[in-house]
């Protein structure tokens, strides 16, 4: 018998399948890759969000809504803000529609069809820190703890 050079069906089976495990296992690092990424972008845009959100309450820390001779940016309301009270009144503050409708913020609001769909709420807690608490219902003279609350699709 002749021996013939050359690879048998076995040995070209073995092959493709070593370089087609090798080519999956390389695309999924590659996707995986992406898509913590994508992840870590929203994330960066959402501390965005709520950095300006903290700067964009700064102006009001010391309005006196008391006072009608001045009056604050806005009539002392947060733009966008639906309560429709003095920014850093006690209680729930929903600024949702400020962050759907700023263009900056599509990739971190819009969910797969297209829609903004981002909950952007905060939340004023007074505290008396030693200037007492002033009067009912904004209690202008206490001290203001802001909580934010931001739920993005994923």
């Amino acid at each position: 018998m002749k021996k013939r050079s050359g690879t048998t069906l076995i040995e070209v089976t073995v092959a493709i399948l070593i370089a087609a495990m090798t080519s999956i296992s390389v695309f999924s690092v590659v996707t995986s890759s992406n898509v913590s990424h994508a992840r870590a972008d929203k994330r960066e845009l959402a501390a965005a969000a709520v950095r300006m959100a903290q700067d964009r309450l700064k102006a009001y820390v010391t309005s006196d809504t008391s006072n009608a001779f001045i009056v604050g940016p806005n009539n002392w309301r947060l733009p966008g803000d639906t309560s429709g009270n003095w920014a850093l009144r006690g209680g729930n503050h929903d600024i949702s529609s400020w962050l759907n409708n700023n263009s900056h913020f599509d990739r971190l609001c819009r969910n797969a069809s297209g829609v903004a769909s981002c909950s952007f709420t905060y939340r004023v807690t007074n505290v008396d820190c030693g200037f007492g608490n002033g009067s009912v219902p904004d209690f202008t003279y206490s001290c203001k703890t802001v909580d934010f609350t931001l739920i993005y699709p994923d």
